[in-house]
């Protein structure tokens, strides 16, 4: 399992809890983030349906967020781009950023393992700051885990049957579910979703996928079916456009887990 990294270690424990207003970036992060504080605190989301984790601009209203947060949860400033020049002006001890400087592309809610351990920290600080909490947050942190626990078997199991199955992936965003599923390891047509498709990549990435008989090919909801279809059009490969944020899953504690079941049904619908 690949350790999760927090840097900018916060210290509050001047402050009440019941006053602390905790903000988190994305939805999946929010919703592990829900499970732990549930019944203390319910913590605000930032990103909204309609704005991409790395392009966006803050509006007042979400300026206002960061501004009077005692806590701000995020994954890393060059993944949330439109959050790096606010983060930036707010105190260090005001934050806690998940992943680290050379892991700061890697979206790790899709690997269950870091958001267990990710628990862990989280719940740990909420005692600290917070100590007359203490047994709400302990009794949160063992019913995540063994949430948490539960999701990564029932993934495990759905995907046990294709782990020798041949897979291509768009960009590296789905690589960490992949990975930790023990699924093996993706052809990989491009390194991120923003990069150029060019007629070479294009070409490379078809012969590779005929070559090895590749039987999926996945890529996020960014990438136009249009492009998706210009990959597969020279074999008969299925392909899923999966949205691994959860968009159109309802914000909330049961958020992450819903997310998590839709994308390995995806995945296993892809590779059958």
């Amino acid at each position: 399992m690949k350790k999760i990294l927090l840097i900018a270690i916060f210290s509050l424990s001047n402050l009440a809890f019941a006053k602390i207003n905790i903000v988190v970036s994305i939805k999946p992060l929010h919703s592990i983030i829900s499970n732990l504080t549930q019944g203390v605190a319910k913590p605000k989301l930032l990103l909204q349906n309609n704005q991409s984790a790395h392009h966006f601009h803050l509006s007042p209203k979400q300026i206002s967020l960061i501004s009077n947060a005692d806590l701000i949860i995020s994954l890393h400033p060059e993944f949330e781009t439109g959050l790096a020049k606010s983060l930036r002006q707010i105190a260090q001890n005001k934050q806690i950023i998940i992943n680290s400087a050379t892991q700061h592309k890697r979206h790790s809610w899709l690997d269950i393992a870091d958001m267990q351990a990710l628990s862990k920290i989280i719940s740990r600080k909420l005692r600290q700051i917070d100590p007359e909490n203490s047994k709400i947050y302990q009794k949160n942190l063992q019913l995540t885990m063994q949430k948490l626990a539960k999701l990564k078997r029932e993934n495990a199991e759905k995907l046990s049957n294709y782990q020798h199955s041949k897979v291509a992936i768009f960009s590296n965003a789905i690589a960490p579910f992949l990975l930790s599923n023990n699924l093996q390891s993706p052809i990989t047509v491009t390194k991120t979703h923003n990069d150029r498709l060019s007629i070479y990549k294009i070409s490379s990435a078809q012969q590779l996928m005929k070559k090895q008989k590749t039987s999926c090919l996945l890529s996020t909801i960014e990438i136009p079916q249009k492009r998706i279809n210009t990959l597969t059009e020279i074999a008969n490969i299925n392909s899923a456009r999966i949205d691994i944020i959860g968009t159109n899953v309802r914000q909330g504690a049961g958020q992450y887990f819903q997310l998590m079941r839709a994308i390995a049904g995806q995945v296993v619908q892809c590779l059958r």
